[in-house]
């Protein structure tokens, strides 16, 4: 008798952590495969917790995606003989700027090949499959906020551009199914716990910075902007996309914008420490502005941001500290 799981690719990462444990307490199965190039295994130890608790199972295949084909997927060694997928989340890929300029032909290959590995294995479990894309997709926009149709302003050549690119692409072997079982969605600046201190994020950065006693590093003068969302909202939205009827794309994303200094401002606050920065000069492709337009998200599948942005990043800023007192 087959056991049903739903399928998280990338699930020991940052948003799949969470994601994956919305659905264990929620009574879902999970099956993640993670080769961890910037998943962690104490993400997968909590997951396993997380099943212990519950009572669901949760099954971990440490893989890559890139380099197999449709047929290899099916076989014992990546989804076990007994297991139906109801559903694929396909998140696998660095998020992390400090990953991605590192190994950036992996991402792409992760973006491209693994992508149309996955689409495969949908096809061939006859199950829905959502792709999380980014706003990375609309690159340095000149329009604001960024509305689902607009085609965005990328450099491909520059040091981002294996993943804005690798994400464009992966939509595009998303579109060339033609079926609403093949979903998209592009999630702006998130935020929360299960996210690597190590991540190279400007909020990461800033909460790191400040509990080492350090000034905050800004790029640039700081008037650059940003709309943050706290994980669990997004989770919310992925969840709610599956669920929905459209293949997208849809923004998943906080409207609230501020520039990067004002949210250093509001993270120092909290803390409890006066704001203090060193300026650098700007990255390379920085966006000046990025913001999302989420009518579509409201209309489509019912869903806005909820969780507090202030208590979010207090949980955050909490679950940091606690990384720090395991270590010592």
């Amino acid at each position: 008798m087959d056991r049903n799981f739903n399928l998280v690719t990338g699930g020991a990462g940052f948003i799949g952590t969470n994601l994956c444990e919305y659905l264990m307490r929620h009574g879902t199965n999970v099956l993640v495969i993670d080769d961890l190039c910037s998943g962690s295994e104490r993400n997968v130890r909590h997951l396993e917790d997380v099943a212990r608790e519950t009572g669901v199972e949760f099954i971990f295949i440490q893989e890559g995606l890139e380099y197999y084909t449709g047929e290899s997927f099916g076989s014992p060694h990546y989804i076990p003989y007994d297991v139906q997928l109801d559903c694929i989340y396909h998140l696998a890929c660095p998020a992390s700027p400090n990953v991605y300029m590192k190994y950036p032909l992996y991402t792409l290959n992760t973006c491209i090949n693994g992508t149309s590995n996955v689409i495969d294995l949908a096809l061939d479990q006859q199950c829905p499959m959502l792709l999380t894309s980014t706003s990375e997709v609309y690159g340095d926009p000149d329009v604001h906020p960024q509305p689902e149709n607009y085609v965005g302003r990328v450099n491909f050549r520059g040091t981002r551009s294996c993943y804005d690119e690798g994400k464009r692409v992966a939509e595009t072997l998303m579109y060339l199914m033609k079926s609403n079982m093949f979903k998209t969605v592009r999630i702006f600046n998130t935020f929360g716990p299960h996210m690597d201190p190590n991540d190279g994020r400007f909020i990461s950065n800033f909460i790191n910075q400040i509990l080492d006693d350090k000034p905050l590093t800004i790029y640039g003068d700081g008037s650059q902007t940003r709309s943050i969302c706290f994980v669990d909202d997004i989770v919310r939205g992925l969840v709610a996309m599956m669920n929905s009827s459209s293949a997208g794309p849809i923004n998943l994303g906080n409207p609230v914008e501020l520039t990067v200094l004002e949210w250093g401002e509001l993270i120092s606050d909290i803390c409890g420490v006066p704001l203090r920065t060193e300026f650098m000069l700007p990255m390379e492709d920085d966006p000046k502005r990025r913001c999302p337009d989420i009518t579509k998200a409201k209309n489509v599948l019912g869903w806005e941001p909820k969780y507090d942005i202030r208590k979010g990043l207090e949980v955050t800023i909490a679950y940091y500290k606690r990384l720090r007192d395991e270590r010592k």
